[in-house]
């Protein structure tokens, strides 16, 4: 009877984890209908935009950025997740690099059993400044969203994720576990808090549940954040949004179309007219995504160009939080206050509202003079769509930055200026000539390279032996009667030095460059034969043509290697006086060196 009982209760205790199992392996199925694949749809124009706005991001040294604007344009997803509130409404939530500066996008989920279930233009409800998103239901979604925890996070804590990882551009679903390493962690200048862990979150993940286990609720699951960031140069180090944020996120869901009403457009008509320098930051969130856009990122650029050091900590700031569009919008609210709002007395003439409408028109009174700026429904707020006094709204000059971006569209880099130094060599086996360079050049046009070139040279020469040539037959003489002198062979070290104006043309291939150019160029060549110590030196010219090859370091550095082709022409005395050296070389020359952007 002991034994009896004895191996009941032995089998009791092996069924009981084989059940949990079980059952925990069901949920694990389950989970994928709340958890959804998140793909932007953009228009033609916002790729296009991305495209250039890529390319001038590696190009000021934010290279990781880049690839990430790039990557979301080439059509790449991420995660979002059904989640459920205590009065049984459901929201699909997910973060803003998802989702980027679409205004729709294309939620897929996969049930239990693999099938896929897709669903296009789902409308993107409204973004927070933290990062999260609201995207419209999926239709005919009749299970369960997950629960948020009122539990705090605590360091130690057990956590799993759910989401797709990104296999070879493919949605692979992907379960991982791991502790919550710093519960309250503060990124560099923000106030922000984090959840840091060391759960996997790997590419396709972003805004994939950061979860921690609860029998009582729906598969066993409850939401403890929101994964937002992967640590770069860090083993197991990532970050997610706590619970609470998400919660205070999806309670202002509902009040959202109560805003859109005219009082609340004129509230933000009134905030962007007081707009200042010093607080311009705040108001980025007053410009929509359809002003981005419009505006060319040639004037992007050059309003960054001439902003002050703080203004530009203020968008890097954002690039190194990873918000890469909102840090162009502090670029507009910096040059829309100082531009258009400084100094003005401007107010509301006019505001034809229309009820329903996402677009509305406010003319506004500058001085007298009216001015027409056009306003779209944006993530719950009124923002600012066009003003007709701003330079990228000008037909002119939208024009001309349109030809700007669309030479960047095909590589080539319009801010290509600098300094550059570089070391070169020439050899010549069949000529007898070799060199040694030093090349200071400038380039403030990007198509056009100033160079000043310092050479040591050794190049083969005759020199004349200083008596009658003499044979058997006695003393030799020229044809004119005079004696022959005879010219013997010899070498002669030479020191050079020469200008030359280069037509090039870089080409930008984000993390490299190419800049083929021909280069034409005149200088004085000079020095002494080594054994019989002739004097030698006159003018040549040069051609070269050849490309260089060039690695971006940082946004103010990077190194190139030149190879190409070189002609020098040597106005050196004929065999008549008394050197007698090659009038011409032809050969390869090849140079490594640094260039200092501006």
């Amino acid at each position: 009877m002991s034994r009896l009982f004895k191996y009941g209760a032995l089998m009791a205790a092996t069924l009981l984890p084989v059940n949990v199992l079980s059952q925990q392996s069901t949920n694990n199925q389950l989970i994928k209908e709340e958890v959804a694949i998140i793909r932007p749809e953009l228009t033609q124009e916002q790729k296009d935009f991305m495209e250039s706005y890529a390319i001038w991001l590696s190009r000021i040294g934010y290279r990781d950025q880049s690839r990430a604007v790039t990557k979301l344009r080439d059509n790449a997803f991420g995660t979002g997740v059904i989640l459920e509130t205590d009065s049984g409404e459901k929201h699909l939530i997910s973060v803003s690099k998802n989702v980027g500066i679409a205004s729709k996008v294309a939620v897929e989920t996969l049930d239990q059993y693999g099938n896929r279930h897709i669903q296009l233009k789902k409308k993107v409800i409204t973004r927070a400044s933290n990062g999260l998103v609201c995207i419209e239901m999926p239709k005919n979604h009749t299970t369960h969203g997950l629960k948020i925890t009122e539990r705090s996070a605590t360091d130690g804590m057990d956590i799993y994720t759910f989401g797709y990882n990104d296999v070879n551009k493919k949605a692979t679903w992907q379960m991982g576990d791991g502790i919550i390493s710093n519960n309250k962690f503060i990124p560099n200048d923000s106030k922000d808090v984090l959840i840091q862990h060391t759960s996997p979150v790997n590419v396709g993940m972003y805004g994939s549940p950061l979860t921690i286990k609860r029998d009582s609720a729906p598969y066993g699951y409850e939401v403890m954040g929101l994964n937002i960031h992967k640590g770069i140069d860090r083993e197991n180090t990532n970050y997610a949004i706590p619970a609470q944020d998400i919660q205070q996120f999806i309670s202002g869901i509902a009040s959202i179309d109560l805003k859109k009403t005219k009082e609340a457009l004129l509230s933000s008509v009134e905030q962007l007219l007081k707009m200042e320098k010093e607080g311009f930051s705040a108001n980025k969130n007053l410009i929509s995504d359809q002003y981005l856009t419009d505006v060319s990122n040639d004037v992007l650029q050059s309003w960054y160009n001439s902003m002050p050091e703080n203004v530009k900590q203020e968008f890097e700031k954002d690039l190194n939080n990873e918000m890469v569009f909102e840090s162009a919008k502090n670029i507009i609210a910096y040059a829309f206050a100082k531009d258009n709002i400084e100094g003005s007395q401007l107010k509301v003439k006019t505001c034809a509202y229309t009820s329903n409408s996402d677009v509305q028109t406010v003319q506004i009174d500058k001085g007298g003079k009216t001015l027409v700026s056009t306003w779209v429904y944006e993530d719950g707020n009124w923002k600012l769509k066009s003003w007709g006094n701003n330079a990228a709204d000008k037909p002119k000059a939208k024009a001309d930055a349109n030809n700007a971006d669309k030479m960047q569209r095909i590589g080539i880099d319009r801010d290509y200026t600098g300094i550059q130094l570089a070391l070169g060599t020439t050899f010549i086996p069949v000529d007898k000539f070799s060199s040694y360079t030093f090349t200071f050049s400038i380039i403030n046009n990007p198509f056009v390279k100033h160079s000043l070139e310092l050479g040591k040279n050794t190049a083969a020469i005759r020199v004349k032996d200083g008596s009658p040539e003499f044979n058997e037959h006695g003393m030799v003489f020229n044809p004119d009667g005079s004696p022959h002198y005879p010219f013997l062979d010899d070498e002669a070290n030479l020191f050079s030095m020469d200008y030359s104006v280069a037509g090039q043309v870089p080409i930008n291939l984000k993390r490299f460059f190419v800049v083929p150019q021909v280069a034409p160029g005149m200088g004085f060549i000079f020095g002494k034969s080594k054994e019989y110590h002739e004097i030698v030196g006159g003018f040549f010219f040069k051609l070269s043509s050849g490309a260089q090859l060039g690695y971006n370091i940082s946004n103010t550095l990077n190194v190139f290697l030149y190879g190409g082709h070189q002609l020098d022409v040597f106005l050196i005395p004929d065999p008549e006086d008394e050197i007698d050296i090659k009038k011409s070389i032809n050969g390869f020359n090849s140079r490594l060196g640094v260039m200092f952007v501006f």
